[in-house]
């Protein structure tokens, strides 16, 4: 009985180190996990400082564990809202070129890790002179 037990250990291991496996759980195969098609909740508090033709666009943190990045939009001329970039953080920097009065409007738009992305904030709308800067009565919530 004793040599029967030594050689079905024997066996085990020579199975073992022939198909590379080890005794701890080794499944190569994932684990089935939910798709995400949760999208983050929309940025708030959005507020724009002004240093003449320098502005800094400020919000609220999102507060979910996956999220990945923010993007900023600018409404153009044509009516069209265009992204303007990303930013990993709730601030962005712009710097609107040119002279003169310039009416602008921003929003931003939150995304996750599996790329779901947010409505929209609120917008904001200002008017900007880049000739002699602005102050906060030019600057409102949309």
């Amino acid at each position: 009985m004793r040599n029967a037990l030594t050689l079905i250990a024997l066996l085990t291991v020579l199975a073992f180190a022939l198909t590379g496996c080890s005794g701890t759980n080794s499944n190569p195969v994932a684990p089935h996990t939910e798709e995400d098609l949760v999208p983050p909740a929309a940025p708030m508090n959005l507020s724009v400082e002004a240093h003449g033709s320098k502005l800094v666009l400020i919000w609220s943190n999102n507060v979910e564990s996956d999220l990945s990045h923010y993007t900023v939009y600018r409404l153009s001329a044509n009516g069209q809202w265009e992204s303007m970039g990303s930013a990993l953080t709730s601030s962005y920097y712009d710097q609107i070129s040119g002279s003169g009065l310039h009416r602008l409007q921003y929003r931003i738009s939150a995304s996750d890790l599996s790329g779901n992305e947010s409505g929209y904030s609120s917008s904001f709308e200002l008017l900007i002179d880049c000739d002699s800067g602005t102050d906060s009565r030019d600057l409102r919530p949309f």
